[in-house]
């Protein structure tokens, strides 16, 4: 009897565990059937396959992310001729960026081969190096006063550091590691469902 009610309850137990389990994927299937993931993968997808440094949703975004890819690289090979360690130090290649730019809202998807996956200090530096490197491609957009921001970096296999911020804020932009599906609202366009 005693074995019976044990095996009951284990049971019991593992059919909760799989329900639970079949929900988290449901959901999480459902959070990537929105357009807007889909426009987020579409960017991602384009950003490491394409060998080009810029890319974005419009002409301008195009111009903020090469801006932007091309102060990175700027500051990284000044550093090393200096002979300086930087946040990005260890990274390869050029970064290549895609901007997703709105009226109200904007994001910076950087690539960078050979950043690290795992948090770190060197991490917070480049992650705080790339938000002010956007703020500073941001400062002749009309709209810069009141845009919500996000800047992911994203490695060979993984997403590193997200932040997300007010472009006119003076607090720090809050801290999302390595969880794209935080910036995925970045990505609806005009005429997507929200």
């Amino acid at each position: 009897m005693k074995k019976l009610l044990v095996f009951a309850a284990m049971v019991l137990v593992l059919g909760g565990l799989f329900v639970g389990f079949g929900f988290y994927v449901q959901s999480k299937a459902a959070r990537e059937a929105t357009p807007a993931a889909q426009n987020f993968h579409d960017a991602d997808a384009r950003l490491l396959a394409d060998e080009v440094m810029a890319q974005g949703n419009s002409p301008r975004a195009v111009l903020l992310a090469h801006g932007m890819a091309a102060e990175l690289n700027r500051d990284r090979e000044d550093r090393r001729a200096r002979g300086r360690l930087g946040p990005f130090s260890q990274t390869e290649g050029p970064f290549r960026v895609w901007c997703e730019l709105h009226d109200t809202y904007c994001a910076f998807l950087v690539f960078a081969s050979g950043l690290p996956a795992t948090e770190s200090k060197v991490v917070r530096a480049q992650a705080e190096l790339a938000w002010s490197t956007a703020l500073v491609q941001l400062d002749d957009h009309p709209l810069r006063i009141d845009l919500e921001m996000a800047v992911a970096l994203r490695g060979t296999h993984e997403y590193g550091p997200i932040r997300i911020g007010k472009t006119d804020s003076d607090d720090d932009p809050t801290a999302y590691d390595g969880k794209p599906a935080a910036i995925y609202r970045f990505f609806v366009r005009p005429g997507d469902p929200r």
